[in-house]
């Protein structure tokens, strides 16, 4: 399938793989593999958005974030 924006592949993939993995990192302080479903990434990304949208941020405006890769 192809999709023009990258929101709607991720949004297929959450009602596709649900409760799967989709993101998988190592806990640095345990040493631990850890997974993040489908639907708790979905979660996450609404709350962004959301938090986005409380501090104004309005459609189509450029944003950066600076950040450590991790999974937060």
């Amino acid at each position: 399938m192809n999709y023009k924006y990258l929101p709607l592949l991720i949004r297929d993939r959450i009602s596709k793989y649900g409760n799967r993995s989709a993101l998988g990192f190592k806990d640095k302080t345990t040493g631990v593999w850890n997974t993040i479903s489908w639907n708790l990434m979905g979660e996450r990304i609404v709350g962004v958005a959301k938090a986005l949208i409380d501090e104004g941020i309005k459609e189509q405006e450029k944003i950066g974030i600076f950040s450590s890769n991790m999974p937060e």
